[in-house]
């Protein structure tokens, strides 16, 4: 496993891990939401905003590479 991931938003309701060493897909995550921010990744970790259908945003905070739910907090 490599230190060092990237997100990418597939504007089909999920994101990929991607393991940029090796090109590979390392993981999958499915936010609760409409995607309003790109992911922002810091370290092992990635950050993005979410819209749910009443309008309320929401800040989520992901655990790479495994796709773990961390924190959310309103935004």
């Amino acid at each position: 496993m490599s230190d060092f991931y990237s997100v990418h938003d597939t504007q089909q309701g999920y994101m990929k891990i991607i393991d940029p060493a090796k090109g590979t897909q390392v993981g999958v995550i499915s936010p609760r939401g409409q995607i309003v921010t790109p992911p922002i990744v810091s370290g092992n970790q990635v950050s993005f905003v979410v819209q749910d259908p009443a309008g309320i945003k929401t800040g989520c905070v992901y655990k790479l590479p495994t796709g773990a739910l961390i924190n959310t907090f309103r935004a």
